[in-house]
């Protein structure tokens, strides 16, 4: 207090201190925003604080920089999130000394740090085997009860009781002797939080590997690292891994969905079964020449749903769906949809755009295509245990599988983007419909879903073409 700007009767000058400029006996403290270059220009400063950074314009963020030019004695201290490996936090990082908080461990005295997996990439974690119930699903009431972190020097068990000692005994350690000199980076993760325990990270890793889109913030929040997909481009022998021991056209799953994909004079399709517990398996794919020869087989392979792309003879496709609702969702496409997906309902045979659901709407399964072609690249690379093909895999499919891949792309601003590339102009058909099938599975629930059964579906007339029902006679008698 004894430091804030006073009249003569030592009374607070309150028009001297606001909320973007707050003057002192001894400095003057600026809080300017970092949407525009312009708002830092006229504040040539000692001491300089950024925070987010990785959200900053990379050409601002350096003319903020440029503040403290002509200073002999100056600070600069940044902080943020890292979003990727050319944001500037990290890049600024990797320049500084690199210094990582490394605690003595209770049982062997090793210095270690705390990080999520090992140099051979296994999980540090590790939790009761009866916590998991199968390759995707898990008890997390027991996996946050049971949780240890493994020492990787002598494999002993760190419990939530040594977390507070080993902070209290622990120092900040630079790892690289290259660096500028006077130029210091820190790295600290969530597991370091002496609030956070060790279950309550694991249950979030296991919300985040299954959930769509999640594994980023993950990454980026929890773990204070920048985002690496694992998922690029693999070559065929690599996705023959995921082959297994059955025959293509072979019933396969608990319930079955067919995907397809319209094009000028053909439709391309695939059906793949689901288990309960979201294991998913190839049954066949091909091309058909009409929307008969579609619902053919969806009855042949006992399929309880379709979904068909409208973003192509869009009218031409609405009115086959609606002719056999509801059997049949319409699927679009989406660059950014604040949701992973969304259901709308459309009546292809009114004029007005009414999202609403009535007797005559279909539903549009609207997809985010970012969420969803990354889910299925994990599928594809092989990172989800639970996505398989049939034996001697047919060539022209795994090409369309292997056409999609992300690649990382830097704009004129300087920010690095994640985009989807059709790599040698190839065609990407079967792929789409695989894309559209994994979310209507997520729709239903992939773990544990009950839905109609193909046989049930076959029994009604849901599969097939509606007729026009004629008007019913009113019992009430006319009043002439």
């Amino acid at each position: 207090m004894k430091h804030l700007p006073r009249y003569i009767d030592n009374t607070i000058d309150a028009d001297r201190f606001t909320l973007t400029k707050q003057e002192f006996s001894r400095c003057t403290m600026n809080l300017v925003g970092a949407g525009s270059s312009a708002n830092v220009r006229s504040y040539p400063v000692s001491v300089l604080v950024l925070d987010e950074i990785d959200v900053i314009d990379e050409r601002t963020r350096r003319e903020c920089m440029d503040r403290v030019k002509g200073r002999h004695d100056y600070k600069v201290l940044q902080s943020s999130t890292p979003v990727t490996e050319a944001g500037g936090i990290w890049q600024e990082f990797q320049e500084g000394d690199r210094r990582r908080y490394y605690m003595p461990c209770p049982h062997c005295q090793a210095e270690i740090i705390f990080r999520l997996k090992n140099a051979e990439g296994d999980l540090n974690l590790k939790w009761d085997k009866k916590a998991n119930l199968s390759e995707s699903e898990h008890d997390l009431q027991m996996v946050e009860s049971s949780t240890v972190y493994i020492c990787e020097e002598c494999q002993g068990e760190i419990t939530n009781a040594h977390k507070s000692k080993m902070l209290r005994d622990g120092k900040w350690n630079p790892t690289s002797s290259s660096s500028e000199s006077g130029v210091r980076s820190y790295h600290l993760n969530s597991i370091y939080s002496p609030i956070l325990t060790f279950g309550r990270l694991a249950v979030e890793y296991l919300k985040a590997r299954t959930n769509p889109g999640a594994m980023q913030a993950f990454v980026n929040g929890w773990l204070a690292e920048p985002y690496r997909p694992q998922e690029g481009s693999i070559d065929p022998d690599t996705f023959r891994v995921l082959e297994r021991d059955y025959s293509r056209g072979d019933i396969r799953g608990e319930y079955r969905i067919i995907g397809v994909d319209v094009q000028r004079s053909i439709f391309f399709w695939v059906v793949r079964g689901f288990d309960k517990d979201g294991t998913s398996w190839l049954v066949d794919h091909g091309t058909a020449p009409s929307f008969d020869d579609l619902t053919a087989l969806a009855e042949t392979y006992e399929c309880a749903y379709g979904i068909c792309d409208t973003g192509y003879r869009t009218q031409e496709i609405y009115e086959e769906i609606h002719a056999r609702r509801p059997f049949w969702f319409g699927a679009r496409g989406w660059e950014r949809l604040p949701h992973p997906y969304k259901i709308t309902g459309v009546d292809p045979f009114s004029p007005m755009k009414d999202k609403k659901f009535s007797k005559k709407s279909i539903n549009i399964l609207n997809v985010n295509k970012d969420v969803w072609q990354g889910e299925l690249l994990k599928r594809r690379n092989g990172t989800n245990l639970n996505w398989f093909t049939y034996k001697e895999t047919d060539s022209e499919y795994i090409r369309q599988m292997l056409s999609t891949n992300q690649k990382e792309k830097v704009d004129r601003k300087g920010k690095v983007k994640f985009e989807w590339v059709v790599e040698g102009h190839r065609q990407d058909h079967y792929w789409d419909c695989e894309t559209y099938i994994l979310t209507l599975s997520h729709v239903f629930g992939l773990g544990g879903a009950v839905i109609r059964t193909g046989k049930d579906l076959a029994k009604t007339s849901k599969a097939r073409p509606s007729r026009p029902s004629r008007p019913s006679k009113s019992s009430k008698k006319s009043i002439w």
